[in-house]
């Protein structure tokens, strides 16, 4: 595969899943690692960071993204590797200068963003 077909491929498969996630109603959705920083290989996975309000444990908070994802038969070409943070977690391991909060901080690119698609509709 060439670097424009690898770039492509993921361009298609992260926009298809943040449609999905927006289901999730996440506050914002974060890619991040080598995809964002476009040294994707053929076999990378898709690494998203979910910023979101929830009760209860992010256990139950994959399985809800689990869910939503065979919900919508997603076929899984690329996996996603998805972290989920509370908006006052992710800020105050930010502030604490957490390295993996930083480097999704740093490199990431916000695919989405709730108040930036509220402003726009």
């Amino acid at each position: 595969m060439t670097k424009k077909q690898i770039k492509a491929k993921y361009k298609k498969e992260t926009e298809k899943l943040v449609n999905i996630l927006k289901e999730y109603q996440p506050e914002k959705i974060i890619l991040f690692g080598s995809v964002a920083q476009d040294r994707a290989r053929p076999d990378s996975d898709l690494d998203l960071c979910i910023i979101k309000k929830f009760r209860g444990s992010k256990l139950d908070q994959h399985q809800k993204i689990t869910d939503l994802l065979w919900e919508h038969d997603y076929s899984y070409k690329i996996e996603p590797d998805v972290c989920i943070y509370a908006p006052e977690v992710f800020n105050r391991e930010l502030k604490e200068f957490h390295p993996f909060i930083e480097e999704i901080n740093n490199t990431g690119r916000i695919l989405y963003d709730k108040d930036r698609a509220k402003a726009k509709g």
